[in-house]
């Protein structure tokens, strides 16, 4: 509940004397969010809906697949060439773009 609003996060250690809601990140060390954060990298994987790793966008934007789904005579026909996710499950937009695609 680090970043969680004290609004939201209902827990009496995170008050002061007084009753004043506190900010739980006060208690934490830059070392300590650095330690987090190699935690957090080296320990977890990406596993749903992976997309976005060949976004249609101009190539000097960093796009390596074009409007018509190619890039070298090649097509990538998969959520890899979404240049960004909308909220939600990709799948009808994956299959309406496969389809696009063929």
């Amino acid at each position: 509940a680090r970043h969680q609003p004290p609004s939201l996060n209902p827990n009496p250690s995170n008050r002061v004397s007084g009753g004043q809601p506190r900010d739980p990140a006060t208690h934490f060390t830059t070392a300590e969010d650095e330690a987090a954060k190699a935690l957090v990298e080296t320990s977890t994987i990406s596993m749903w809906h992976p997309s976005s790793s060949c976004a249609v966008w101009p190539e000097k934007d960093g796009g390596v697949v074009d409007s018509e789904l190619r890039t070298s005579n090649l097509r990538i026909v998969d959520a890899s060439v979404f240049p960004l996710l909308a909220r939600g499950d990709p799948q009808a937009t994956d299959i309406v773009m496969r389809y696009h695609g063929l």
